[in-house]
């Protein structure tokens, strides 16, 4: 794994909290996107870059009509010429509801 995870903290019921963070020796751009039940990405982005090693944190409503296992996390990368690639996909946030979810991101590879 590039990055490690804790479900510790209380959110409120219907939101999961994502904290993203990167490790001193990371400095490419990193970022979370996500993605609503109907395919949609959510408009806001985590992103950390160079020195900008957060944390950054965004709430996620996930409201009770919502089917919450279709909410996704897409985990990209800075790679060649700077171009955002998506490297992992977490899916079904439904576990994570009223919690924070904590991302540090710990180390880089190809």
């Amino acid at each position: 794994m590039f990055f490690s995870y804790s479900g510790a903290g209380v959110a409120p019921s219907n939101v999961v909290r994502i904290p993203l963070t990167a490790a001193a020796n990371i400095t490419w751009w990193k970022g979370i996107e996500v993605f609503r039940p109907d395919g949609s990405r959510h408009p806001s982005v985590l992103e950390t870059h160079n020195s900008g090693r957060g944390p950054y944190t965004m709430d996620i409503v996930v409201n009770n009509t919502d089917s919450p296992n279709l909410w996704a996390l897409k985990f990209l990368k800075g790679k060649l010429f700077g171009i955002h690639t998506g490297m992992y996909c977490l899916e079904d946030l439904s576990a994570w509801r009223g919690r924070n979810l904590y991302f540090t991101w710990t180390h880089d590879a190809s």
